[in-house]
C-alpha cells in the first residue's frame, strides 16, 4: 500500500487564511495545523491494551505503522460558493499498530 502525505501544503495553508474571518487569522500560515482536522486519533486504556501498547515505551515525536480496516458511515457530496465539497466518515473497525 503506497503511503501518501496528508500534511497541509503551503498554497491549502494560505487557501485557508484567505477564506477565515480577519478576528481568527493570528499570525501567518505557518502557524496553522499541520494536518487536516480529524486525521489525529486518541486511543483510551481499553483500546491501548486490546493492541498491546504500553505508553512508557514511547515518546512524543515517536512514529510507527497502523494498519486498520474501516467501515463507511457516511458519504456526502455538495456544492457551494467556493467550490464542490466531498466528505467520507470512516469508522475505524481492526486495527494493528507495527514499530
Amino acid at each position: 500500500m503506497k503511503m501518501c502525505s496528508m500534511k497541509v501544503t503551503k498554497n491549502e495553508m494560505k487557501l485557508r487564511e484567505a477564506m477565515a474571518q480577519p478576528s481568527l487569522v493570528s499570525g501567518g500560515i505557518e502557524e496553522g495545523p499541520q494536518y487536516p482536522y480529524g486525521l489525529e486519533l486518541q486511543l483510551n486504556k481499553d483500546s491501548l491494551d486490546k493492541l498491546g501498547i504500553n505508553v512508557s515505551d514511547y515518546q512524543v515525536g515517536d512514529s510507527f505503522t497502523i494498519e486498520a480496516r474501516v467501515e463507511v458511515r457516511s458519504v456526502s457530496t455538495s456544492r457551494g460558493n467556493y467550490g464542490n465539497s466531498q466528505d467520507m466518515s470512516l469508522q475505524i473497525t481492526d486495527m494493528a499498530l507495527e514499530d
